[in-house]
């Protein structure tokens, strides 16, 4: 973050706090406001914490006073800087705190170390801050107590739409993430470790950031186990260990579309070999060609002679009678091998292939096609 961004961020926290405190300070009592609030860490995960702070040398008090804490978390965060284990401590650190949420009860926001807090600069995408520009309105015309309960009800439910977005967000991500490396089965890449549990490591692919998983049980040469305490996956024969951010080279075996899980291995600098093509690791799914198909189109390419281009007004007519028009020509181009050509008039759709065409450009633009819709 920029000097400028830095800047833009301590003036919205600014003004986020002065108007929750605007509210909480009023006489003789504070009216019912929507806060964004922040809870203790639970003690449990700080616990853990400490005890992997303590596996690499660190020491992190946590038997003072509740409010002592942040001050050190901040004083191990600066002692583990530029580390080897400055980057297991972060993940481990922002995982052990509580999820922020809307309430009417303030308790003031732990994380950032404010008493009062809310969410006032962006009523524009957030409902929350909407809900608070109108509250504050009314208090300005010296209106009554808003209804709490109302209030209470709204922000439970914009803390509810607020993880259903992130969830959302998050499945999205892996699904593109799994449909991109759907391609790319049986390649190997550099990964890093970014996610230990006691089913399976999660490696994050350095190159294009798609993060897949291994599962313990296919680790190679040993029987693995995950330890909850040194947050660490660890071979019971060998005493081979893993931990986050270590770096591996991983093969891809497999993507589960219906999953969003993107399955790999470790490569270990050897042959690398795909799964055989009768695993269900891998499967194309239903809007692109086989990896058989695809190789006679190759094939077929290879041996058609050079012509001109897809002409312009057979691009119109393609795109004019849409989806049917492309889908006739995707069953010419990827026909299995040794069957003739179905006629595309078969289907309704108008002919539009001419045998002087290069198929290549033809896949171009089947291709300019997907990516318009």
């Amino acid at each position: 973050m920029g000097p400028a961004n830095w800047l833009i961020e301590e003036f919205m926290l600014l003004a986020n706090k002065r108007v929750a405190g605007w509210v909480s300070d009023r006489k003789p009592t504070a009216p019912p406001f929507v806060y964004r609030i922040h809870d203790l860490p639970d003690p449990e995960k700080i616990q853990q914490l400490r005890v992997l702070a303590k596996s690499f040398g660190h020491n992190l008090k946590t038997d003072g006073r509740p409010e002592d804490l942040p001050k050190e978390i901040n004083k191990l965060m600066r002692a583990v800087k530029g580390t080897e284990e400055e980057n297991i401590l972060k993940q481990v650190t922002i995982r052990s705190m509580s999820k922020a949420i809307y309430s009417t009860e303030n308790i003031g926001h732990y994380g950032l170390g404010f008493e009062d807090y809310t969410h006032f600069t962006s009523p524009i995408r957030r409902y929350p801050d909407l809900l608070v520009h109108r509250a504050m309105a009314h208090y300005l015309a010296d209106g009554k107590p808003l209804d709490k309960n109302t209030l209470e009800l709204s922000c439970a439910h914009s803390s509810a739409m607020e993880k259903r977005a992130a969830d959302a967000e998050r499945a999205s991500i892996k699904f593109k993430q799994a449909e991109y490396m759907l391609t790319r089965v049986g390649q190997t890449f550099a990964g890093i470790v970014s996610g230990l549990t006691g089913w399976g490591m999660y490696v994050e692919i350095i190159a294009n950031k798609c993060e897949g998983m291994i599962n313990l049980r296919d680790l190679p040469g040993d029987h693995y186990k995950f330890d909850q305490e040194s947050y660490t996956v660890t071979g019971q024969r060998t005493g081979r260990r893993f931990r986050l951010g270590d770096e591996m080279e991983v093969m891809v075996r497999g993507v589960d579309m219906e999953k969003r899980v993107i399955d790999l291995s470790i490569s270990d600098g050897g042959v690398v070999e795909a799964p055989s093509s009768g695993s269900e690791r891998g499967r194309w799914d239903e809007t692109r060609p086989s990896p058989q198909a695809a190789a006679t189109v190759h094939a077929k390419v290879s041996e058609a002679p050079k012509a001109p281009m897809l002409k312009k007004e057979s691009t119109r007519a393609v795109s004019s009678r849409g989806r049917s028009g492309v889908r006739a020509v995707s069953r010419q181009l990827f026909a299995p091998s040794g069957s003739p050509p179905r006629d595309p008039d078969e289907t309704g759709a108008k002919s539009i292939i001419d045998p002087s065409w290069n198929w290549s450009e033809i896949t171009r633009e089947l291709e300019h096609f997907r990516e318009y819709w």
